[in-house]
């Protein structure tokens, strides 16, 4: 029999384990954290100044110039992040599965590199859903004579939806390539049967609250004016943040890994 994930029992669990290993969160994620936060102030002082070039032209009616080195820079760093994750997500993975003592924290080799190419494969699959989608979408619109509006809004919900049922289904086998466990995306997709709109609003409760934390932050800092006295300092602010919302989100995985193949290392 297949175990049912507890929803909430799942949250508190990733919670308690974050809040517990905050020394080693650290010190897994002290890479995630200076690359976030270098990341952030290339972002404000190079590629944010590009964008009013794109968005405004001294032709209201003619189309706004683009800096042909923005999509080229947007997409670099978007692989620099997607690494920078790859290799705080499997030091955590490891930390929680096999312990903080046995862990090697944050590090890039071999297993690094294939959670990133697996990552970007789980990317293409939820690309190839995002069109299925569109093509589905439109065409019910056509047949339906629907609101473009209203179903561009359907659209982008039906795409979040789908995309993070993918990620929930697949991120066992995330789990099992970091402690060097074989599971394919078929065998994650099996082992979670049963368990994937329960491992989606997991996740889900975690990324809102991850979300609530970081507005009431952003709030805060904004009434004590550091947003234009020390935008710096509210960056790395917001790098720690997100580190320790990563860590839950990745803890939810690994107790999910850990329950549904019985995995007995976790800690």
């Amino acid at each position: 029999m297949i175990p049912k994930i507890p929803v909430i029992g799942t949250l508190q669990e990733a919670l308690a384990l974050v809040a517990a290993h905050w020394r080693d969160l650290l010190r897994v994620g002290l890479v995630f954290i200076i690359g976030f936060f270098a990341l952030g102030i290339v972002f404000l002082r190079y590629l944010l100044p590009m964008f009013p070039q794109t968005m405004m032209g001294s032709d209201a009616t003619a189309a706004p110039p683009v800096d042909p080195r923005l999509p080229a820079a947007v997409l670099i760093m978007f692989v620099i992040e997607i690494l920078l994750f790859t290799v705080f997500a499997v030091g955590w993975h490891r930390a929680v599965l096999i312990g903080q003592e046995r862990s090697q924290g944050a590090q890039l080799g071999g297993r690094e590199l294939r959670y990133f190419g697996r990552f970007w494969l789980c990317i293409a699959l939820s690309i190839m859903s995002m069109f299925f989608l569109a093509f589905v979408e439109q065409f019910i619109g056509a047949a339906m004579h629907a609101d473009p509006q209203s179903m561009m809004i359907g659209a982008e919900l039906s795409y979040l939806l789908v995309i993070g049922y993918i990620f929930a289904r697949l991120g066992p086998s995330f789990a099992a390539l970091s402690v060097d466990r074989v599971m394919n995306f078929r065998e994650s997709w099996n082992v979670t049967k049963g368990n994937g709109l329960r491992i989606l609003l997991t996740h889900a409760l975690a990324a809102a609250g991850g979300l609530i934390l970081n507005i009431a932050i952003g709030v805060i800092l904004n009434l004590l004016g550091l947003s234009e006295i020390a935008p710096y300092t509210v960056m790395l602010v917001g790098a720690l943040t997100f580190c320790a919302l990563i860590a839950v989100i990745v803890s939810i995985n690994a107790i999910v890994f850990a329950r549904l193949t019985g995995w007995k290392a976790l800690t």
